[in-house]
């Protein structure tokens, strides 16, 4: 015999609970619980962990509960930053407020990498993790969304790729070198942006690229020598070169021997040979 679906056991339950269905409205727009009663969405990985969250209390079908299950009413960051609930939750309170974890990044600065290591309570450094903690302490005063669109979308930039995929580790660091490159040669001249904006742009640039290098750092030989290659083509390794001795002499006045790359343009980036 053939098991049930989720959605099948979403339909009985709704049947044996007639008088409950309103507790489901409240949360879930007319066409997204028509689309789970229907089946249009029949992989369970494609809702979000606040939806599922919601589902499971509302329901109890097991089938429903994420991992690191917590009522999302419970949750506050504080209890998150403290230990006294597991870093996992964060995605069912970001879900509950309607924020996206890039949302997090922006406004902590950093990759969204980082926030990902940080909601997975993978290693990150304590600057790291104090930025992204400062950041979500902003959201918190935000009252709860009504659920909009439960089913996972990235954004269209996204789509081709997934979040930890190898092209989006080699896309963040090539970008994050890209930033540093051009805040570098900003400091070495005259520029229009306030110097306070420029240390903090760069100070924000250092952390996601020493986040990406740290991955690199961990990573398999193989995604290492793929990540050389796609330097050396994309002319990064010789704007690599440039930006270490821009660091070693940028405090220096200029005209010292030494700091001889302050006279010299930044190297472009270039496009990508093709694959046939």
């Amino acid at each position: 015999m053939e098991a049930k679906t989720w959605n099948a056991k979403l339909n009985d339950w709704i049947v044996d609970n007639p008088d409950r269905l309103t507790e489901l409205k409240e949360i879930f727009p007319k066409t997204t619980l028509q689309d789970y009663r229907n089946g249009n969405v029949s992989n369970i990985g494609k809702v979000n962990s606040y939806s599922r969250a919601m589902l499971y209390k509302i329901t109890g079908i097991e089938v429903f509960r994420p991992d690191n299950y917590v009522d999302p009413k419970t949750i506050t960051i504080g209890q998150i930053e403290s230990g006294r609930l597991p870093r996992g939750s964060l995605d069912i309170w970001l879900g509950s407020k309607g924020i996206s974890k890039r949302e997090v990044a922006e406004s902590a600065g950093v990759s969204i990498d980082s926030v990902t290591g940080y909601i997975e309570s993978r290693s990150s450094r304590r600057r790291v993790v104090t930025k992204i903690e400062r950041a979500l302490k902003q959201y918190e005063n935000i009252a709860p969304k009504r659920e909009k669109d439960p089913v996972r979308k990235e954004p269209a930039e996204e789509a081709p790729m997934k979040e930890d995929s190898e092209n989006t580790k080699l896309t963040e660091l090539t970008k994050a070198v890209g930033e540093l490159v051009e805040q570098v040669g900003a400091l070495g001249g005259s520029y229009e942006k306030d110097h306070e904006e420029r240390r903090l742009a760069l100070d924000n640039h250092l952390d996601g690229l020493v986040d990406q290098i740290d991955y690199f750092r961990q990573c398999s030989q193989e995604e290492r020598d793929q990540l050389v290659s796609y330097l050396r083509e994309t002319g990064q390794t010789t704007r690599w070169g440039w930006l270490v001795n821009m660091f070693g002499g940028i405090h220096r006045e200029k005209g010292v021997p030494s700091t001889f790359l302050r006279d010299m343009d930044v190297p472009e980036k270039l496009s990508p040979r093709r694959k046939r």
